[in-house]
């Protein structure tokens, strides 16, 4: 009965280490769940899970931390709507050098403050002191990564490391981030993994650099004799620079 119920799920996100969850199977047991239990019970065990999340925070964030600490953690505070913890968390840079330092990238802290500030500035009354230390943290983020090397990424995906490519490329400034991802996916199809270079052009902002990573895919795959694939994604790259108005 209980496989029925529950499934068990990796649990990694942005970070490169995995958990294992315990989920329950379907959307429609989770809102029965919710219902029954109720309010009241669900604050108690919500309130155990603070506890948890401020022991490791009191110990600054140390190796061995839970994943869902850094990851899950902020998701439910998000349901629930709890600004001044997510506030704490977003702010926490302890946190973010464990997240860093299991990730490869700044990319989901940077999503944390810019979730965060917007919420504050949905407020009737936004928080300014709130903001400011948002503000400043961002910009922390920002100074220690304006100066890493646009090639960088394409050297963890060459190492094997795809993910961490792609968060530090992510993590990057603007102007370096599309370019450095590009490169990435070049290592990646050097490297002859073709679906997860396929992959990684989705996080692509910019349609130029978009093109030009689903060509270098298309003449990859056309080399290694996949026809079927070189069509699809040659017709994409074809439509994608169709789409560009210079």
């Amino acid at each position: 009965t209980s496989g029925r119920t529950f499934i068990t799920s990796a649990v990694s996100g942005r970070l490169l280490g995995v958990d294992r969850a315990y989920l329950l199977g379907h959307e429609t047991l989770y809102r029965e769940a919710v219902r029954a239990l109720g309010s009241r019970y669900l604050d108690t065990y919500r309130g155990r899970l603070h506890a948890w999340a401020d022991s490791y925070r009191s110990n600054q964030w140390p190796k061995g931390t839970p994943l869902y600490l850094l990851n899950g953690y902020f998701r439910m505070l998000l349901a629930t709507g709890n600004l001044a913890r997510l506030t704490t968390c977003a702010t926490d840079q302890a946190r973010h050098d464990r997240m860093l330092d299991l990730s490869g990238g700044d990319v989901a802290a940077f999503n944390e403050i810019a979730t965060v500030q917007s919420l504050l500035l949905d407020q009737t009354e936004p928080d300014l002191l709130a903001l400011a230390r948002l503000a400043l943290h961002d910009n922390d983020l920002f100074d220690r990564n304006y100066h890493i090397p646009p090639q960088l990424p394409a050297v963890w995906a060459a190492l094997g490391q795809p993910e961490r490519a792609e968060n530090l490329a992510r993590s990057l400034r603007v102007d370096h981030r599309d370019s450095a991802l590009v490169s990435a996916i070049r290592a990646l199809l050097d490297a002859g993994r073709y679906r997860r270079a396929e992959a990684m052009v989705q996080v692509i902002t910019d349609t130029y650099w978009q093109v030009a990573a689903l060509t270098d895919v298309a003449i990859t795959l056309e080399a290694a004799g996949m026809q079927d694939r070189v069509n699809q994604v040659a017709a994409r790259a074809e439509m994608l620079a169709r789409s560009l108005a210079d």
